[in-house]
């Protein structure tokens, strides 16, 4: 199985997991190599082919740095180019190495919340969009299946491809964030805040599809569900989980003869989950690809001594919840007057200011029992300070406090 991969997918100066995780997880791959898998450099995909599903407005502001340029949340540099070029030609290439071997990847992140015009959510290009219509136009596909599993919602991907009648989206998140609702009858999108309810919502939704015929699934494998993860992560979702979730879906593709090409989507480290621990989840998306014996278990991060992380949702308002680290290093509960005074924190600015957001936008007078759609700005908002302070920090630290 090939698995697509170049230097320059890091060639960003901007750190961060995004624009980093590739390299330790193809490193990952030369120290512990996985039998039947072979590292190979992809093309990267050209300023006409990003052009066929991103404004040429955009795509000239990405080549250049002009207006627009780090709307994904990176600052601009000609490496950002060449990165986010060689990564999406990634996924075009598992593409087409999946059309003629079966399966394919790319270890390629940051797609799903691109927009034609813009990027958003740490994602530049939307890769699985592109990858797609290629499909589609130039390799004589007929239909494809997108299953995102990201914690986020996919809405980037769906706002590109939603009226495409070749092109389909199956996504089960955790987080309501760029959530979006289905116009085509196969389209769907579920928000699982339940973990028990996690592998069976996804089961159903692949057993749902009984007897319909794709001819490729992209598939974009997010880690960011596991409960280590702070930036999404659901409380309850394992390791084991994540592991039994890939196998799920390849098997499926396995079992339809559908072909099937995989990129890597969200998982951050933080303070429960570390580089290596992340590297290991996304392994588990290469094992189940190439049907390889499951592994032996690393220590899951959530057997770690840490406390769990806050979570957002629920469908009759906001759950708040977990601890915080104080200055002497010992966690305390974050109860709602501690959530208050961090949301009263959140500079206004960045929030959502509309008829269905809570009085929090206008007068910071919040009632944490309403107002869902604000308090996912207020999560936003939170992981964007958080994002902040990684550039300068080795551990999270929001507003002096340690959100873990």
């Amino acid at each position: 199985m090939k698995v697509f991969w170049d230097k320059r997918y890091v060639a960003a100066k901007y750190a961060f997991d995004t624009t980093r995780k590739s390299e330790h997880l193809a490193d990952s791959l030369v120290e512990r190599p996985i039998e039947g898998v072979e590292i190979a450099s992809p093309i990267a995909a050209t300023a006409n082919q990003l052009k066929m599903v991103h404004t040429v407005s955009y795509v000239e502001a990405m080549r250049t740095g002009g207006q627009g340029a780090s709307g994904a949340g990176f600052g601009w540099d000609e490496g950002l180019w060449t990165a986010t070029r060689t990564s999406t030609g990634g996924v075009i290439s598992a593409v087409k190495a999946a059309l003629k071997d079966g399966v394919s990847g790319s270890l390629s992140s940051g797609l799903h919340h691109a927009r034609a015009d813009h990027g958003s959510g740490f994602c530049t290009f939307n890769g699985l969009a592109l990858a797609a219509r290629i499909a589609v136009q130039e390799f004589g596909v007929n239909s494809v299946l997108i299953i995102d599993t990201d914690a986020h919602g996919g809405g980037g991907t769906y706002s590109i491809i939603g009226k495409n009648t070749k092109i389909f989206q199956l996504d089960v998140a955790v987080c309501g964030m760029d959530g979006w609702k289905p116009v085509k009858t196969i389209d769907t999108q579920d928000v699982v805040h339940d973990a028990e309810k996690y592998l069976p919502t996804l089961r159903k939704r692949l057993d749902d599809l009984e007897g319909v015929t794709f001819d490729l699934v992209l598939y974009n494998a997010g880690m960011d569900a596991h409960q280590a993860c702070g930036c999404g992560g659901l409380h309850g979702i394992s390791r084991k989980m994540i592991e039994d979730r890939e196998r799920m879906v390849f098997e499926w593709c396995r079992e339809n003869s559908f072909p099937v090409a995989f990129v890597l989507a969200g998982g951050y480290t933080g303070g429960r989950l570390s580089q290596e621990g992340l590297t290991n989840l996304h392994r588990l998306t290469i094992e189940a690809a190439v049907d390889a014996p499951r592994s032996a278990p690393d220590e899951d991060p959530e057997e770690e001594s840490k406390p769990w992380s806050f979570t957002f949702g629920g469908n009759s308002g906001v759950s708040l919840g977990g601890n915080y680290e104080t200055s002497d290093g010992s966690y305390e509960p974050a109860d709602e007057d501690w959530w208050l005074d961090l949301f009263r924190d959140v500079d206004s600015d960045l929030l959502v200011d509309d008829e269905e957001a809570c009085e929090f936008c206008a007068s910071h007078d919040c009632d944490v029992e309403t107002g869902l759609a604000c308090h996912e700005a207020i999560l936003e908002a939170i992981d964007r300070s958080i994002l902040e302070e990684r550039n300068r920090l080795e551990d999270i630290d929001t507003y002096g406090l340690k959100v873990t």
